[in-house]
């Protein structure tokens, strides 16, 4: 475990930053220090959930976590809707950094076609960093229900991981969240790049691209559809919003470390590096740009 005095000091640092606008400063610090944070991350728990769970997410997320803090605004008092906010680490990130007011949702229905709202509350606590958390949030079906908030209401909406996992019609959420977003407010999408460099490596080496189910994740343990960067591209601007970033990122150096395959086959790694997979493409004349794992977005409502 880092030293914990040293890691509240750069936490603290790291919000001072923030807070201030001093954003360029911010971020370097963040890439500096990946094992801070990671391991403040790692030391909380949550209801229902132990660190057989948070761990791998904690080491799956963090650089995904890095880039979208990247893109959030600054500025205090900003109303906030965290779509999708279980399990609440990149929450409390948010709440170290950042002076929001936010608000919370989830989906929480074992049935897809489940239209129920409901409040509920979950505990996620750190006893080496000294922090107890509950907190509330709405459930309700992202895709049939009526989103149960006032027109025009947020500063900005986090919709991170989510539009992977949309299994009736994933276009459908676009209107819902244009309607509770004010004019001039922003929209922050994260979600998997179908055409990144590891599902060509995957594919070249006769494995399955599409992942396990995880039921341990309820009705949404899986990706139903995985979108390019034009294609985001498009169905925003379709929706109203009008794009102000909006590029690919991988989350790992894959010159560095292997890239396993998650399916149903045996464990294995892809044999082939980053490197030599764009060496390929290139030598074939087929674009290398816009290959990074996931896809952020920031639009902004017209």
């Amino acid at each position: 475990m880092s030293d914990i005095p040293t890691s509240i000091q750069l936490l603290d640092e790291l919000r001072e930053l923030t807070l201030a606008g001093q954003l360029a400063e911010r971020n370097a610090k963040l890439w500096q220090h990946p094992e801070v944070i990671r391991h403040y991350l790692y030391s909380f728990e949550l209801d229902n959930a132990g660190s057989a769970v948070l761990h791998p997410y904690v080491n799956d997320a963090l650089p995904r976590f890095f880039h979208t803090l990247e893109l959030l605004p600054h500025q205090t008092g900003l109303k906030v809707l965290e779509l999708g906010a279980n399990p609440y680490l990149f929450t409390v990130l948010l709440q170290r950094l950042y002076a929001y007011d936010l608000s919370f949702a989830n989906f929480t229905g074992q049935d897809i076609y489940d239209t129920t709202t409901s409040e509920a509350s979950q505990r996620i606590w750190s006893t080496v960093f000294r922090e107890d958390h509950t907190f509330t949030y709405t459930s309700f079906n992202l895709e049939l229900s009526d989103y149960p908030y006032p027109d025009e209401h947020f500063d900005l909406v986090l919709f991170c991981e989510i539009l992977e996992h949309l299994v009736i019609d994933p276009l459908s959420v676009f209107p819902k969240l244009h309607r509770i977003i004010k004019p001039g407010g922003h929209l922050l999408i994260t979600t998997p790049n179908a055409a990144r460099l590891a599902n060509v490596a995957t594919i070249l080496s006769g494995s399955n691209l599409f992942d396990r189910y995880h039921p341990q994740y309820g009705v949404y343990g899986r990706h139903n559809r995985e979108f390019t960067l034009e294609e985001l591209e498009v169905i925003l601007e379709q929706a109203g919003f009008h794009n102000e970033r909006l590029y690919t990122r991988d989350r790992y150096n894959y010159d560095a470390i292997k890239l396993w395959r998650d399916n149903y086959e045996r464990p294995a790694h892809i044999p082939y590096s980053k490197t030599l997979v764009e060496a390929w493409l290139k030598l074939l004349r087929v674009p290398t740009e816009n290959r990074g794992d996931n896809l952020y977005a920031l639009a902004r409502r017209s």
